[in-house]
C-alpha cells in the first residue's frame, strides 16, 4: 500500500459507505463547500483535508478500481465502496510502518504548506550563495510573490553569516525531533551553492516509495514544523518566520457568510432559502457549517433543547456520529438537519 491508497482507504472506513467515492474526492483536494467541510469534520478526517491537491478524478477512480481489484475495498453500491477485512490488515501494516501520518494536520495548515515550503527553500538557495560571495544563481522559483517575499527578508550583509548559521542550528535543532525518513526527505530537497535538491520522483526512486508516500513524508514533516514553531517561536525564530504571516483563521464560504447575514437580520430559513432562490437544503448546510466555525452560534431556533436531549443520548449510547443510525433511533419528527446541527454544535463544545 502507498500514501495516496492509505488516504482513500482511511476516508472510505470512516465514511461507511455514507458517501460515494467522490466525498473522497473533495476531502483530499481540499474543497471548500459547506458539505465537505461538514464531512471532514462529522467524521473526524480533518487531518486529510487538502492532503492531496493535485489528485484528478481519473486519478481517483483508477486508484479506487486498483483498491476493489486487490480486494482491500467491495463495492456495496453506485460509487460506494467499504474496506475489507484485508484492506483493513493492509492500511493498518502501511500505519505502523509509517507513524508519520499522525502528524499532519490538513485542516490548519493546507493552504499555507506550499507558500511556506517555497519561501523556506528560495531563502536557503539564496542566503547560501550570498554567503558564499556568489550573488548569481538560478533561483529554484521563478513565481514574483516568493521571489519578493525572500528579497524582503534576505539580512544585510554584515548579518548574512550570522542568520545562516542561526536558521542552520534551528534546522538541525528540529529535523533531530523528526523520523529519519523525514529528515532525508526534507534535506535532499533543499538547493545550495553546489547542490540541486531532488524532485520526489527522485526521492521516490532512492527510498524505493511510491512518490505518494515521499509526499506524505513531506507534508508531515512541515505540518511538525509548522506546529513546533507556533508553540516555540522564540526558539525558532528563523523558522518561524515562512508561516507566520500565512496562518489564517477558517472562514465560512462566500454563500454561506450571505446566509449568515441575513439569520442576523431576524430572517427564518424558508424566508432566507426565498430571497437567495436555493433549495431550503442548501440553507440549511450554511446553517451547519455556521454552528461549526461559530461555538457561540445557538441552534435552538431549529432544535428544541428535548430533542437535542435525546440526540446526544442516542448518539452516546450508540458510540456513532453516522446520521443513518441515529436516525433510525430518534422520532421521525427529529431530522437529518437537526442530527446535523446538534452533532456539529456537540463537536465544537468538545473541542472536536
Amino acid at each position: 500500500m502507498n500514501a495516496q491508497q492509505a488516504f482513500i482507504c482511511i476516508i472510505i472506513s470512516a465514511y461507511e459507505a455514507d458517501r460515494s467515492i467522490y466525498g473522497v474526492y473533495h476531502i483530499v483536494k481540499g474543497k471548500k463547500s459547506s458539505q465537505t467541510i461538514q464531512d471532514a469534520a462529522l467524521f473526524s478526517l480533518l487531518p486529510y483535508f487538502g492532503v492531496l491537491p493535485a489528485l484528478t478524478r481519473a486519478e481517483l477512480e483508477q486508484a479506487v478500481r486498483e483498491l476493489h481489484q486487490q480486494k482491500w475495498l467491495e463495492k456495496v453500491g453506485e460509487d460506494r465502496f467499504v474496506l475489507t477485512g484485508q484492506g483493513q490488515a493492509a492500511l493498518d501494516a502501511f500505519l505502523q510502518l509509517h507513524p508519520v501520518m499522525k502528524e499532519l494536520n490538513g485542516w490548519e495548515y493546507h493552504t499555507l504548506t506550499e507558500t511556506a515550503w517555497l519561501r523556506l527553500r528560495l531563502y536557503i538557495q539564496s542566503l547560501t550563495h550570498l554567503v558564499a560571495r556568489m550573488p548569481s544563481f538560478y533561483p529554484l522559483t521563478h513565481e514574483p510573490d516568493i521571489q519578493r517575499w525572500v528579497k524582503n527578508k534576505l539580512p544585510p550583509s554584515d548579518k548574512r553569516e550570522t542568520v545562516h548559521r542561526e536558521l542552520y542550528a534551528e534546522l538541525v535543532s528540529f529535523l533531530k525531533t523528526c523520523r529519519q525518513e523525514q529528515a532525508f526527505v526534507f534535506v535532499h530537497q533543499l538547493s545550495g551553492k553546489k547542490r540541486a535538491g531532488m524532485t520526489k520522483q527522485q526521492l521516490a526512486s532512492a527510498l524505493g516509495w511510491h512518490p505518494s508516500t515521499v509526499h506524505l513524508y513531506h507534508m508531515a514533516t512541515l505540518h511538525q514544523m509548522f506546529n513546533t514553531t507556533a508553540k516555540q517561536p522564540e526558539r525558532y525564530r528563523r523558522l518561524a518566520m515562512f508561516a507566520a504571516d500565512l496562518k489564517q483563521e477558517v472562514v465560512l464560504t462566500a454563500s454561506t457568510k450571505q446566509t449568515m447575514e441575513l439569520l442576523a437580520e431576524g430572517y427564518s430559513l424558508e424566508e432566507i432559502s426565498r430571497i437567495r432562490k436555493l433549495k431550503q437544503n442548501t440553507i440549511e448546510d450554511h446553517i451547519v457549517e455556521i454552528a461549526w466555525h461559530h461555538s457561540a452560534f445557538s441552534i435552538r431556533p431549529f432544535v428544541r433543547q428535548e430533542w437535542e436531549q435525546q440526540i446526544i443520548e442516542v448518539a452516546e449510547q450508540l458510540g456513532t456520529s453516522r446520521l443513518r443510525e441515529l436516525k433510525d433511533r430518534l422520532p421521525q419528527e427529529v431530522s437529518y438537519f437537526m442530527i446535523r446541527l446538534v452533532m456539529a454544535k456537540r463537536k465544537v463544545s468538545h473541542g472536536a
